[in-house]
């Protein structure tokens, strides 16, 4: 499931479920209008039970596009299987988690 609610100036694009090369199409088309939607912009994975490589691959594009769009990418909330690929694939120096300030720039891909 995803979906986007304002938040102040801009948007928040909640991400739930199951995110892999299964529904990897619909992820993608969701994430570049998100980006298309607003200069500020965040992602929750809160309720993400899985993730595969190609859900890493397509958090990591929003990152370039966001940045090629010269807009702010955030990344919110991550559920404990979230920050444990993460912490496995060593994403934490392209994303910024909530632990630490929250915001990243995109576009450090």
């Amino acid at each position: 499931m995803m979906r986007i609610e304002k938040k102040g100036n801009g948007l928040v694009a909640f991400l739930e479920g199951d995110l892999t090369i299964y529904n990897a199409n619909a992820i993608r088309d969701f994430l570049l209008a998100f980006l298309d939607d607003s200069a500020e912009l965040e992602l929750d994975l809160s309720k993400v039970n899985e993730m595969d490589s190609a859900a890493i691959q397509l958090l990591l594009s929003a990152c370039k596009q966001a940045g090629r769009q010269q807009k702010t990418l955030r990344l919110g909330a991550l559920s404990d299987f979230a920050t444990e690929v993460f912490r496995l694939v060593n994403l934490k120096q392209f994303f910024k988690t909530p632990s630490a300030t929250g915001a990243i720039q995109g576009g450090q891909v």
